[in-house]
């Protein structure tokens, strides 16, 4: 079984007023139909929902919610509803010069620069995390870096990845999973001015594994809050998703093309055998002008699956 979504917002043609009431958390940022006489909630714009980084400020999940509604919820209420370990965890990284792999603490201000959970496992993972593997790239010159995560264990575990990639550096970085493991986790992508990179997020788990994943970036600068965001000026984003094994693997990438002339690609591949749950959903929200996006994503199922 395989579900994929994809949504991209359009610019706006005035600023949003600030005084707009805010979604609430017992909603999941999604509003009730304004004539409410059946208490109909239509999916609203996915800019529109609510997001924060404590789990507590989410709802129970039930699968009836607009970003739940396509996942078998009731097979990983461990990663939506339990406690989650948040500690370091084995990786190897090839060594290339102007790559550094470290472990930093929640307190790196990297962290919350690019997102912030939509959902419960986001958020339960977000709160659980005791330190966040940085992958820092430097360096004009091109280099190519794998990453790998190998057998995690059976036990609900929560993470949380910063991948910066810093001004004029050019990287190809692939993130390599395998073995077993039942994860909920953020990935944050910063890039600096001119730098030009490409992340591969690479699903090859185990038969029994469960993964679910968001992946947030934000592409130029802000013109209703006028902050710098999280890719600099004249720099480039690919991100593939190649999603083949695990019993349920859930990648959401998120991008926010914020400045005029801001750019990003987004890519996945992805092959469901019989058991398999594979989803992505897809959102590149437009807020600036002229900003460009391409999203390409292709899947086949077994003939097995039914």
């Amino acid at each position: 079984m395989s579900a994929a979504s994809a949504q991209l917002n359009s610019p706006p043609t005035t600023p949003a007023s600030t005084t707009d009431a805010m979604p609430t958390a017992e909603q999941h940022g999604i509003k009730e139909h304004s004539d409410g006489r059946f208490g109909y909630v239509p999916v609203q714009t996915r800019s529109d929902r609510f997001a924060s980084v404590n789990v507590a400020d989410f709802g129970p999940v039930t699968g009836r919610e607009a970003v739940w509604k396509l996942s078998p919820v009731k097979k990983f209420t461990d990663l939506t509803a339990g406690v989650l370990d948040g500690s370091e965890y084995p990786v190897e990284s090839s060594r290339v010069p102007g790559v550094s792999v470290a472990w930093v603490d929640r307190t790196d201000p990297r962290i919350g620069s690019a997102g912030a959970p939509e959902e419960r496992a986001s958020a339960n993972a977000w709160s659980s995390f005791e330190k966040a593997l940085a992958i820092t790239i430097s360096g004009e010159e091109a280099k190519e870096v794998t990453v790998t995560r190998a057998g995690l264990g059976s036990g609900a575990r929560g993470a949380h990845t910063i991948i910066e990639a810093k001004p004029f550096s050019q990287a190809i970085l692939i993130l390599e999973n395998t073995g077993a493991a039942r994860l909920s986790e953020n990935v944050e992508i910063i890039l600096g001015e001119s730098a030009n990179l490409t992340v591969v997020s690479l699903q090859e788990w185990g038969d029994t594994a469960v993964h679910l994943t968001n992946h947030f970036a934000t592409i130029g600068r802000d013109a209703l809050t006028n902050h710098f965001a999280t890719i600099g000026r004249d720099a480039r984003l690919k991100h593939i998703v190649v999603s083949l094994g695990g019993s349920i693997v859930r990648v959401n990438p998120s991008v926010r093309l914020a400045g005029i002339g801001s750019d990003t690609e987004l890519l996945g591949l992805y092959f469901a055998d019989a058991g398999q749950h594979l989803e992505q959903q897809v959102f590149v929200n437009h807020v600036a002008p002229n900003s460009r996006s391409r999203v390409t994503y292709k899947g086949a199922s077994s003939s097995r699956c039914s």
